[in-house]
């Protein structure tokens, strides 16, 4: 079973859609996956899916039902096998969290750089294409 966690700064925009479509889409290939998100400050705990963001999904039929926003913990680091971070800043506050060496991201298996952002319009558009299968 692969485990991802999905981090951004408040967990109410991106972190929070990556999580819902890669749940969608893994659903759908039928796989038995863990898929979660988190916050790397406290700012947004406790609250829901940012209303925009909350739209753009149940249009296209991903509901936002009980998603509140969670703090990330060094705790979390053992029981995932990847932490994807939705932009540079976010990757090194998750360094700073977890420890350095210890950090493990999706993003460079990928081929990404270290400083490539995971925009929206790149969740969008993996939205729509999960919309086409």
């Amino acid at each position: 079973m692969i485990r991802i966690m999905f981090v951004c700064t408040g967990n109410i925009c991106r972190s929070p859609m990556a999580e819902l479509v890669m749940k969608q889409l893994v659903r759908k290939e039928g796989l038995d996956w863990v898929i979660s998100s988190a916050a790397n400050t406290g700012d947004e705990v406790g609250n829901p899916v940012y209303p925009p963001v909350r739209a753009l999904l149940e249009a296209r039929g991903i509901s936002c039902k009980g998603k509140y926003s969670v703090q990330l913990r060094r705790e979390d680091y053992p029981n995932y096998d990847y932490f994807i971070g939705m932009d540079a800043r976010n990757r090194r506050d998750m360094l700073r969290i977890f420890g350095g060496e210890r950090m493990k991201m999706l993003s460079s298996r990928l081929g990404m750089d270290e400083d490539t952002p995971l925009d929206a319009k790149l969740l969008t558009s993996q939205i729509e294409n999960a919309q086409k299968r």
